[in-house]
């Protein structure tokens, strides 16, 4: 099983978007909630003006009507909330990220390697999955091209190799991640996330910072297989992917239940990776 290597310490600020997110689609809901409880209570005003002995359960039958069906179109308006795409051409990564963020979308870079380099770093015209203006549901995720120099990909373990495993001390089996950057990586602008997954488990965050990304672009990362209680086995196949999001700008959620997908923008991965445990 895969488990996370290193500590996490990102920022807050797609988890706070997302927490405003949650505090105003409520606020919306309970809006429509309590307006339909009031158009119930009027209803139910109207007919007491109407008071005879004999009406009083109509009344009460038709107020019930009234509170539950208002309450249901109010709760449906409160759940389909939907929100105007921003326009992004042109914008540099990071504000392309945050415009969404503040719109309550979630953002989905593809970094692309471009022969000019006037837009480097900058969002890529026409890229947006939905353009702007278009209506998207809160909360919904809007992918788009950022231009950059150099292909961020993995350059050893590739799909069906074998790889040497080893054990440590505490029972964890590590082998080495090597791979190429881009301009975007190794000017910090980007974060690069190793995510690994072994055959009975979800994907877990490796090295969140890679070592490297120096001028040479290249990089290298520690993968984990197993742990003391579930040690890792001869010939066991492992998955990598690598996940890039703009700096500063993604969480990754940490639970030891891992994640069914890798958080962010696949960009490479290797499949059927076999193990090789070697023991000191």
């Amino acid at each position: 099983m895969c488990r996370p290597t290193l500590p996490f310490n990102p920022t807050t600020h797609w988890h706070s978007g997302i927490l405003n997110s949650v505090a105003s689609f409520y606020g919306k809901l309970l809006s429509s909630f309590l307006a339909g409880a009031g158009a119930s209570l009027a209803a139910a005003a109207l007919g007491l003006l109407f008071d005879k002995p004999r009406a009083r359960k109509t009344v009460v039958l038709r107020m019930a009507a009234a509170a539950v069906s208002m309450i249901a179109i109010g709760a449906f308006i409160g759940f389909d909330v939907r929100v105007a795409v921003p326009n992004l051409d042109f914008l540099s990564l990071e504000d392309a990220a945050n415009n969404l963020i503040d719109s309550h979308l979630k953002p989905d870079m593809i970094p692309t390697e471009q022969t000019s380099k006037e837009g480097f770093g900058r969002v890529v015209p026409n890229s947006q999955s939905l353009q702007g203006g278009q209506l998207i549901r809160w909360g919904g995720t809007v992918s788009f091209e950022v231009s950059d120099e150099g292909t961020i990909r993995l350059e050893h373990p590739h799909t069906n190799d074998t790889v040497d495993c080893r054990i440590t001390s505490s029972g964890y089996c590590t082998f080495t991640v090597d791979g190429m950057g881009s301009k975007l990586l190794s000017s910090g602008r980007l974060d690069l996330v190793l995510w690994a997954k072994s055959r009975e488990s979800n994907w877990y965050p490796q090295n969140p910072n890679p070592v490297g990304n120096d001028q040479n672009g290249t990089w290298s990362a520690e993968a984990q297989v197993g742990d003391a209680q579930n040690p890792a086995s001869d010939g066991e196949p492992v998955d990598l992917a690598l996940t890039v999001n703009a700096h500063g700008i993604a969480v990754i959620p940490l639970h030891r239940a891992g994640s069914p997908q890798p958080q962010g923008k696949i960009v490479d991965r290797a499949e059927r990776v076999t193990v090789r445990v070697v023991r000191n």
